[in-house]
């Protein structure tokens, strides 16, 4: 579940849920319902509520196939972060209530100008006092997920994508920082350093298996995640090489 843009020029967008079966992943995504308006759903209700009450019909009788009844149950729910905790009726992941898994409560960084969390050892979140609404201000609003059975709130839900994780959060942020010096710690690099990283990066040949070619950093605001993700990859070892100290090159 996820939504995304229409058109460049226009607000409206789509937020379609799509389903895979599991056991054969051969079988294309399929969709199961589309959202279409010039936002997000402003409900999670409104949004889940034609969905839900399928399902759940679905999840009592069973789908008969050539003579055969199969069950049907649902394995888990992939969404990025923000429709994550639009899904189950949460804070974002970047609130201080916002951890899916355990209760510790965030503070803002004044450093990398972001909540943190740095106390790891608290209590982890369970099914059973997420569904009696017991954290708080973690909750936002009644999610109709509760009402299909066999759902786990806390453990159903894939909370890690590498595109948000690594290629638009940590690699954006190391670069982003190596450029304008909001590191601090590691430093900012020198104009020069910059243009001669945006030129080796212009001047990297991908092998074909690889459709985006990369470019500069005059365009950085515009680089998609997979631009990213061959930086951090590909790249990013042979073009950063002779511009980051070598301590930093090395963790890197």
């Amino acid at each position: 579940i996820d939504g995304l843009p229409i058109h460049k020029s226009s607000k409206h967008q789509l937020w379609p849920i799509l389903c895979n079966i599991h056991q054969m992943p051969h079988i294309k995504p399929m969709a199961v319902g589309i959202f279409i308006g010039k936002s997000k759903p402003l409900s999670v209700s409104d949004y889940l509520k034609s969905f839900v009450e399928e399902l759940i019909a679905l999840m009592r009788s069973g789908i008969v196939v050539n003579g055969k009844t199969i069950d049907i149950k649902i394995r888990c729910f992939i969404c990025d972060s923000p429709a994550r905790a639009f899904l189950k009726g949460v804070i974002n992941f970047n609130g201080k209530d916002g951890c899916l898994k355990c209760t510790t409560t965030g503070e803002y960084s004044q450093v990398s100008r972001t909540v943190v969390f740095p106390n790891i050892r608290c209590h982890l979140r369970t099914d059973e006092k997420f569904r009696r609404l017991e954290y708080g201000k973690h909750h936002r609003e009644y999610s109709p997920i509760m009402e299909i059975p066999g759902i786990d709130m806390v453990q159903d839900f894939i909370i890690a994508d590498s595109l948000h994780l690594l290629e638009l959060g940590v690699m954006k942020r190391c670069l982003l920082g190596w450029r304008d010096g909001s590191l601090g710690y590691a430093g900012k690099l020198r104009a020069s350093e910059i243009e001669k990283l945006s030129k080796d990066i212009e001047k990297i040949k991908l092998p074909s298996e690889i459709h985006r070619s990369m470019r500069g950093l005059d365009c950085l605001a515009h680089w998609k995640g997979v631009e990213w993700r061959n930086l951090l990859n590909y790249v990013g070892i042979v073009v950063l090489k002779d511009v980051l100290p070598q301590n930093i090159y090395q963790h890197f």
